[in-house]
């Protein structure tokens, strides 16, 4: 219930009318793209980066893109012209784009959180390829 309150108010947020979803096309397009595409990204370049270290050598890149969310206020009459307000509490909603680096290329994408992909995600070199 609380996860399509969130999900709501981020959709309203954005000026989403309907739900966009993570498209599997868009994370395959990044199978075996040059790490170079991933730094210079017009989107993943402009946000916060984390790496972590995997044992077996690879680095697990995440790009965090979030933002403040305001959750419902409801109000109710409690009589004599008293109203009583709740909720409204600020938060964040994210979709942390999280990428497998081993070498100069990416094995794989996968998007985490309250996300959604279009042609805009891939990889400048691919972007042509994409359609809708």
């Amino acid at each position: 219930m609380m996860r399509a309150v969130i999900l709501s108010v981020l959709f309203t947020a954005i000026g989403c009318a309907t739900p966009k979803t993570v498209r599997q096309q868009d994370l395959l397009s990044w199978q075996r793209a040059a790490v170079s595409e991933l730094e210079v990204h017009p989107l993943f370049s402009t946000l916060p980066k984390k790496v972590d270290r995997m044992s077996d050598g690879g680095e697990l890149w995440t790009y965090s893109n979030c933002v403040a969310a305001k959750g419902r206020t409801t109000c109710v009459d409690i009589g004599s012209g008293v109203t009583s307000c709740g909720g409204g509490e600020q938060g964040q909603v994210c979709c942390h784009n999280q990428f497998l680096v081993r070498g100069q290329s990416v094995e794989w994408y996968r998007a985490v959180g309250s996300c959604y992909t279009d042609c805009s995600v891939r990889p400048v070199s691919r972007a042509q390829m994409c359609k809708g």
